[in-house]
């Protein structure tokens, strides 16, 4: 709960318009990493977190689209 506005602000920097929703979530995960830096005062929980809701991004969006369930 402690990162999810800060989440939230990031990821909301694409927009989907006109667009299909699996490019706009590939895309969201793969710049999270680049706009959504580890803050300076975060816990190593908070950090860990972090990088596990990234790569869980990825995974999910690899796994579907394997699956041919998305563009």
């Amino acid at each position: 709960m402690i990162l999810t506005d800060d989440f939230c602000r990031r990821a909301a920097l694409h927009s989907s318009r006109g667009r299909h929703v699996s490019r706009v979530f590939r895309e969201i995960a793969a710049a999270l990493p680049r706009v959504w830096a580890e803050g300076a005062n975060w816990t190593g929980s908070q950090k860990e977190w972090r990088s596990k809701l990234i790569e869980g991004m990825a995974i999910w969006h690899s796994v579907f689209e394997e699956l041919g369930r998305i563009e």
